[in-house]
């Protein structure tokens, strides 16, 4: 009977080890088993701090690069219509030659502290944009992560951002109103060549294309075409025709942009952007317009959509306040 007793001890212990090697090996499972998923998350999560700090980066370079008046990076009361990652961009501490502006952009997932300074070389401007993207922007966050996007390139002379001179980049401007804030459809351009005056910024510059902002009602084919132009000022009225495109098909509720070019657009001067179309109601292919402008900024004259544009204009058949959703695009020389 004792050593019967004995053997059933022994197996207890047995039992007892063995269970307790399988715990052992079970916590070791899922240990790993929980860190390969803290490794997976944190990879995701970087992946998303990374886009943020590349999407940072791509705001800077194209608003350097769009800057309106030289050789300014992200000048507001130039071009207040700035906004990346579906919001607006406010910039800080710009002074130019010993410049570092700072922005901030916050996306669904993450956000994006960008700093870009513009450093005088001699003739030239050195432009070194810093990027950091955050998977959060919560400060308490303890799986907070950074990842940076660095880029420089170095510009001959003022032009513009960070462009121009031999070597740049392109760089680009926009003479006119690329923004449909407040505005709404014109009405009855049937007949009519309607344009808006603007004037150039304080750069000379090279016509690209002509965009502008056409109504959601359009009319059936074939009556869904529109034409744009550039013509040059008469003492406030349109003055010679500069640039002209042929028809094109209406693309509604959007922007329309026509390549074309016009050389020689001179800094601070004045310039028409003239919209007709063949529609045959006035309620259809009508461009966007809002208030606010200067006396008979907005105007029209009676013309056939069938005939050449006029080479020159010779005042207005009618005009008001109001300011067309047309700009042009140009290149710096």
């Amino acid at each position: 009977m004792s050593n019967f007793n004995n053997k059933k001890g022994f197996t207890l212990l047995i039992a007892v080890v063995v269970t307790g090697m399988l715990l052992i090996v079970s916590f070791a499972v899922v240990n790993v088993a929980v860190k390969q998923l803290v490794i997976a998350n944190s990879n995701e999560e970087s992946q998303h701090a990374f886009y943020a700090a590349d999407s940072g980066t791509e705001c800077a370079v194209y608003w350097d690069l769009r800057a309106i008046v030289p050789p300014a990076f992200l000048n507001l009361s130039a071009a207040p219509n700035i906004n990346c990652g579906g919001g607006p961009v406010i910039t800080t501490g710009y002074i130019y030659g010993t410049a570092t502006t700072t922005f901030r952009i916050n996306y669904p997932k993450g956000c994006a502290e960008v700093r870009v300074g513009k450093h005088t070389i001699g003739g030239s401007v050195l432009t070194i944009i810093d990027s950091r993207g955050y998977n959060t922007c919560d400060v308490g966050a303890t799986r907070k992560l950074e990842r940076a996007v660095k880029l420089s390139y170095e510009s001959s002379g003022a032009a513009a951002g960070g462009g121009g001179g031999s070597g740049g980049p392109i760089v680009t401007g926009t003479i006119g109103n690329d923004s449909t804030a407040g505005a709404a459809a014109n009405s009855g351009s049937t007949g009519y060549i309607v344009g808006t005056r603007f004037s150039m910024p304080n750069e000379n510059g090279t016509l690209t294309s002509i965009s502008v902002y056409i109504e959601a009602e359009v009319a059936l084919a074939p009556n869904n075409q529109f034409q744009v132009a550039i013509y040059s000022d008469n003492t406030g009225n349109p003055g010679t025709l500069l640039a002209n495109s042929g028809s094109v098909t209406i693309n509604p509720d959007n922007w329309n942009t026509v390549p074309m070019s016009a050389v020689g657009l001179a800094a601070n001067s004045i310039y028409h952007l003239m919209y007709k179309t063949n529609s045959i109601d006035g309620n259809d292919n009508n461009m966007y317009y809002a208030g606010g402008g200067g006396a008979n900024q907005f105007h029209w004259n009676i013309h056939t959509y069938g005939t050449t544009w006029p080479n020159t204009i010779n005042g207005i058949n009618g005009g008001n306040s109001n300011i067309g959703s047309i700009y042009g695009t140009y290149t710096v020389p």
